[in-house]
């Protein structure tokens, strides 16, 4: 197996970790964990730099090699991960990227990757809450 990076592949890489190293030091300083509204503010700020430099789409659309190229340079560079808005970057926006409607994607889509929305999940199951691991299930035979 040939685990070689193309040469255009390497050209992302390169383009990457020079924007980064041009980025990253602009930053502001990362909020206290409790402050919820500074750490959305900074979240969505580090989206909305990534999607105006291009790689605003990289967890939903780009080849494998790709993605695994850019979480090993963003994390070697030391970058904000996806935040407060991994709902809407790693859950929602990929499914309806896939399986939405256009319209769908029209409306929710770009917001999402601009760092405009953010996107939370919520499950309220009788007798489990939001513990989906104790959830129980019965069936009742109906005719």
């Amino acid at each position: 197996m040939d685990l070689s990076h193309t040469p255009e592949e390497e050209e992302f890489r390169a383009r990457l970790r020079e924007w980064l190293a041009a980025e990253l030091p602009g930053l502001p300083p990362k909020p206290d964990p409790l402050d919820w509204p500074g750490r959305r503010a900074y979240d969505c700020g580090w989206q909305r730099r990534l999607y105006d430099a291009g790689y605003g789409h990289v967890h939903w659309d780009a080849p494998p090699t790709q993605r695994l190229i850019f979480l090993e340079e963003t994390e070697r560079a030391g970058a904000p991960y996806v935040g407060a808005n991994f709902v809407g970057l790693l859950h929602a926006g990929p499914t309806i990227a896939a399986e939405g409607t256009p319209e769908q994607r029209e409306r929710w889509l770009e917001p999402v990757l601009r760092g405009d929305e953010v996107w939370c999940q919520g499950f309220s199951e009788p007798g489990a809450g939001s513990d989906l691991a104790s959830l129980r299930t019965r069936a009742v035979r109906d005719g």
